[in-house]
C-alpha cells in the first residue's frame, strides 16, 4: 500500500521495482492494495531482509502484507487460441 498516489511517487516506486532483481513480477491493481509483487528469496530470512530493509524502507511504501504459496496446484502460462 502506497503513502501517496501521485505520478511522481508511483514512478519512483516503479523505478525501485525495476532495480531489484528479487522482484520477479509487479502488478498495479485495483482495490484495497496498490501493487502485488512476486518476490524470489532463498528462504524466509532472506525474504525478511528484503521486506524490512528494502521494501518497507522505501519512502513511498506505507505498509505491506505477505502471503506464501504452500504448493502449486496449476501454473499455466499458455492460452489456447482455438
Amino acid at each position: 500500500r502506497m503513502r501517496a498516489h501521485t505520478a511522481e511517487v508511483r514512478a519512483d516506486f516503479e523505478r525501485f521495482v525495476h532495480a531489484h532483481p528479487e522482484i520477479l513480477t509487479c502488478f498495479s491493481i485495483s482495490g484495497e492494495w496498490d501493487y502485488i509483487l512476486r518476490i524470489a528469496a532463498v528462504d524466509v530470512a532472506a525474504y525478511e531482509q528484503f521486506l524490512m530493509r528494502k521494501l518497507l524502507a522505501h519512502d513511498a511504501v506505507l505498509t505491506a502484507s505477505s502471503q506464501f504459496a504452500l504448493s502449486t496446484i496449476k501454473n499455466d502460462t499458455a492460452l489456447s487460441v482455438a
